[in-house]
């Protein structure tokens, strides 16, 4: 067994998004914000804006390389769903608003979205928009074509989903936990490229509601505590396998054909399943291609030979995982990243 902890670090420190990244989001936010406050009709109800997404809930991760950066924002209309019978009349509101700034808006089932490029990056900004009705939140959900029974207001918590994955974890425990969704977030970026039913992030970070566990050494001599990412990573993966049940059915030539699935229950309102609509063929995928990093983080983790237990974790995580190489007498001589000494990067 061979310490992994710095290589897990670097890692970390290349794919959480910096401080130049995190403000080109705040200023995508703010022009998108102020386009929108010039331009939206006057008759509009009043309304408010709240933060949502892997931003607001300080797990997100840069863009794999020629991909988007996206930030995710809640639009709360004050109004009576009785008024707006058809949610996708308020979408237009904010898709008009946008358009005399933008080329490219779209009204998508669950937002409006935005994209345009800013400092050189291409940017994109989800609007989810909602109603506030009797204190309580309603997502509009339909597009511009949708049949009418695709056009609806879906009751929603939002604000809560964010405490309760804000809140889940203190200290060393929460920054293990959100560097755990992240490392997932990568995987899932460099496993399903291009992949339209690929497991999304926002799948992941619940799914870390109720399958991570912290994996933290404490020194009761020192106090000092050591985390242990590839522990609490097996641990997460090993959960969700477990977790996936077994729709065992006979095709039309007598075979036997597994359907696994994993349900991942939203903690609030409405409390549906993130991957209902993910089709059985990927969510097949999605087990596979657990099992095997599973098997990966496994066998890394009890590896003698670092440059094996690297190469393994780069196979998974792709190229911004640091390998460790070695000369033909064994000896090592190069890491792709220069390791961080820190046992606990920024969260």
């Amino acid at each position: 067994m061979v310490g992994l902890q710095k290589y897990f670090n670097d890692f970390h420190k290349t794919i959480k998004l910096d401080d130049d990244d995190n403000q080109i989001l705040r200023d995508s936010r703010e022009e998108v914000l102020n386009v929108i406050k010039e331009n939206i009709d006057s008759d509009a109800p009043s309304h408010e804006i709240f933060h949502q997404g892997s931003y607001a809930m300080k797990t997100g991760i840069n863009a794999v390389s020629g991909g988007d950066f996206d930030i995710d924002i809640g639009f709360i209309f004050d109004a009576r769903r009785d008024d707006y019978s058809d949610p996708v009349q308020l979408k237009k509101l904010i898709r008009d608003a946008l358009l005399n700034e933008y080329d490219d808006v779209k009204i998508k089932s669950p937002c409006v979205t935005v994209n345009f490029e800013n400092a050189e990056k291409q940017v994109h900004v989800d609007l989810a928009i909602y109603i506030n009705d009797n204190n309580s939140l309603f997502l509009a959900r339909g597009k511009e074509n949708s049949a009418p029974e695709n056009r609806i207001w879906e009751e929603a918590d939002p604000k809560e989903l964010k405490n309760k994955v804000l809140n889940k974890y203190k200290d060393h425990e929460r920054e293990q936990f959100r560097r755990t969704i992240r490392y997932l977030k990568r995987w899932k970026d460099i496993k399903f490229d291009g992949d339209v039913h690929r497991p999304n992030g926002i799948g992941i970070t619940v799914a870390g509601l109720s399958y991570f566990y912290p994996k933290i050494d404490n020194d009761f001599l020192t106090g000092d505590e050591t985390p242990r990412d590839i522990d609490s990573l097996i641990e997460f993966i090993q959960n969700m396998i477990n977790n996936f049940s077994d729709g065992i059915n006979i095709d039309s030539d007598g075979n036997i054909v597994h359907n696994y699935r994993l349900k991942v229950n939203l903690p609030v309102k409405p409390f549906t399943d993130i991957y209902e609509k993910v089709s059985d063929n990927q969510m097949n995928k999605f087990k596979e291609k657990l099992d095997k990093l599973l098997e990966d983080l496994q066998s890394a983790n009890g590896e003698t030979d670092i440059s094996i237990a690297t190469g393994l974790l780069h196979s998974e995580f792709g190229d911004d995982f640091p390998v460790k190489e070695t000369d033909l007498n064994n000896n090592f001589v190069r890491t792709t990243h220069s390791a961080i000494v820190n046992d606990y990067p920024s969260a």
